[in-house]
This record gives C-alpha cells, structure tokens and sequence, in this order.
C-alpha cells in the first residue's frame, strides 16, 4: 500500500544519509543481479492475470496492532549495509491506543486498508522514528492468491505525508497466527534497497453489547417493485433477532399478499463503520435460524401452487413453509445454520442494514426504501 512508502520515510532517513556517506554502491564488489528486480514494481496498471487474484480473504476483517518490525538495508550492489530490529512504544491517547492497520475485504482480491493511531520507533545508534496516524491513511490494493500486491489506489492520504523519495518493488502479506506479516520492498534512487517487515496481530474490538439495536424497526410503506408494496420490520432481543418482508397489492399496505420471515441467533457486533455521509455504524454477523414463506392471500396461495412456487404445490393460507436453500424465483433463499454477514448504518433512530452470505457487504443503501425506524 502507498501509506507504506511513508511509514519507510520516517524508518530511512537515518539510513539513506550512512549509506551516501560510508560507501559508493558501485564498488563492484558483488553483482547486481543479487538485488530484487524491479520487474515486480507495484503500479496501478499491473497487467496480472485476473486468474490469479485472491478470491476469499486470506486475512480475516479486522483491527491489527503493530507488535514487531524489522528492516534490512542493502546496496545497490547487493551488499547488505545493515540490519535493524525496532522497539515499538505505542502512544495510548490517540484512537485506538496503538498503531494500527484496519482491514476491510471488499471483494475480488480487495483488501481496504485504514492506518489508524500512532507509534514511536526505537532502534540502537539512531534517531527515533515517529510515525503518527491521527490524521487516517486509505489504501485499497489487490492481492493475488498468494498475497502479493498486484495493484492499489490511495482513498485517503494520511499518517502526516503524501509522498515519499522512495519507489515501491513489491508488498507481500503473509498470515501467521492470530495475524499477519506486512513485507514491503523499497529503493531509493541510486538503487539501495530497503526490507521491512512488519508484524501485526489481531486486536478484540466486538462489542458483547447489541444495546443500539435492541428493539423493534420498521419501514414505512414502500414499493418494493411493479404494482406491489412492502413493510419490513426488525426486532432485535438480546443476541436473538427477527425479520419480516410483508407485501400488500396496494400503496396503502392494507392488502396483505404474502411474506418473508427469518429468525437469527448468535448476534455478534463488530467492527466501528464510518461511512461517507458523515453516517456510523457498524459489521454484524448472525446466524440464520429459520427462513420461511407464508401465502396471505388465497389468490397467492392458488398462484404458488399452480406456479410450483420454489419448487412446492402444497401450499395453504396463513402456514408459513420453510424455504430454506430453495430456488423461488430467480433467487436462491438462504438456507439455515449459515454466517449471515451485516453491515448497518445508524442516523438517529433510523436504522439503515445490507446483509449477505459470503462476505460483509461493500456499500449500505440509505436511501428511503431501505430505512427502518425505532418504534
């Protein structure tokens, strides 16, 4: 990620001044061909084959803190001028209380990347190396199936730079236990190379509170497609969790049709969301429980069966069936015993959710159709 470049800035500086003044990297002493080759230089046209881009997030979302980092420092000739382990004192006043990295798996080898605190960095013989975060950095970069980077575009410049003397050769993350490994690769212009590795592990940062959902959100009456209407209608009790779809024929949501009813367990807060709009939120995960259809109407009990409506004929007024793993429509129904991944969007006491299956969602709808207020 760019931010890295930064975070090198303040790492070598001391280095960049020892290795122009204590000896010439083309002493000739060993072959260039030792060196990384900047063909593995990381730009944002990187022609990787989209084959190879990682397709399930090797490093689970989360909050990491800084525990280790190393640096070795290599002339241009190869030579390796120095090695240099870091003591890292963490600054606990400025939010979250240590230097961080925030991932978020958005999807098709994504990672967003939010660096978050600040830390001071100590070695032997040099300066102190400060790298202060206060003001949030945002990468997104993607990563193909062995964690390289393959491309990446700054969202936000932060971590008090917006440049570097530096040019990037390559990034890798490497999972370990309970975290990962940051390797990023760096040169300057007369070919000397910088190694740093930077170790994170995983930080707790749920929420065993579901107090700012617990109650009961409901939608006004929607459209919610041609010549049909809709109320949804969430109840949130402890770590239990209820949900309904109810359509009507009419914009008045007199004429009950048919609906959709879920109930979750196990409901898990997570992560702190900021989005955009100035909004906040937060990830949720849930596990679905039960997923059923209920005819409320007997021209929609008559239409289902004739129409072997997700795949049964046996359909009858006001008796929900589970449609658990079955094909209604053109949709899939979500079956039982499986992560159902949120993401939610609090105004006030209006309540904005998108959920899925297989990852967290990317974006959270906010407009007036996907709006619930606290009763």
């Amino acid at each position: 990620m760019r931010h890295i470049l930064i975070i090198f800035s303040f790492l070598l500086l001391f280095s960049s001044i020892f290795i122009s003044c204590s000896k010439s990297s083309d002493d000739g002493s060993k072959s260039t061909d030792n060196t990384t080759s900047t063909d593995n230089t990381t730009s944002t046209d990187n022609t990787t084959s989209t084959d190879n881009t990682m397709s399930t997030p090797s490093v689970p979302d989360g909050i990491y803190k800084l525990t280790a980092a190393k640096m070795l420092v290599y002339y241009s000739n190869g030579t390796l001028f120095g090695s240099f382990t870091y003591l890292i004192t963490h600054d606990s006043s400025v939010t979250p209380g240590y230097l961080a990295y925030v991932l978020e798996w958005k999807g098709s080898g994504v990672y967003r990347i939010t660096y978050k605190g600040k830390a001071t960095l100590t070695t032997t013989g040099v300066d102190d190396a400060i790298i202060d975060c206060t003001s949030n950095g945002i990468d997104e970069g993607t990563l193909d199936t062995d964690g390289n980077l393959i491309s990446e575009t700054t969202i936000q410049t932060g971590c008090g730079g917006s440049s570097s003397s530096l040019s990037e050769v390559s990034q890798k993350f490497t999972v370990i236990s309970g975290g990962f490994q940051h390797y990023a690769v760096s040169k300057d212009s007369d070919n000397n190379q910088y190694q740093v590795t930077l170790t994170f592990q995983k930080q707790s940062t749920s929420s065993s509170s579901t107090a700012e959902l617990e109650g009961t959100w409901k939608s006004s009456c929607v459209s919610a497609g041609s010549s049909s209407y809709g109320i949804k209608t969430l109840t949130v009790s402890g770590t239990n969790v209820t949900d309904q779809w109810k359509y009507y024929s009419d914009s008045s949501c007199e004429t009950s049709e048919y609906s959709y009813d879920s109930t979750y367990s196990s409901l898990s807060i997570g992560n702190e969301v900021n989005f955009d709009s100035g909004k906040t939120g937060h990830k949720l995960t849930m596990t679905i429980d039960n997923n059923t259809f209920t005819s409320l109407s007997a021209s929609d009990v008559t239409w289902n069966n004739s129409n072997s409506w997700c795949g049964e004929t046996d359909w009858v007024l006001n008796t929900p069936q589970s449609i658990a793993g079955k094909t209604c429509g053109s949709y899939t129904q979500w079956n039982t015993n499986i992560t159902i991944y949120g993401v939610y969007a609090l105004d006030g006491s209006t309540l904005y959710l998108e959920r899925s299956s297989g990852s967290y969602p990317s974006t959270v709808d906010t407009t007036d159709n996907n709006s619930q207020t606290k009763q």
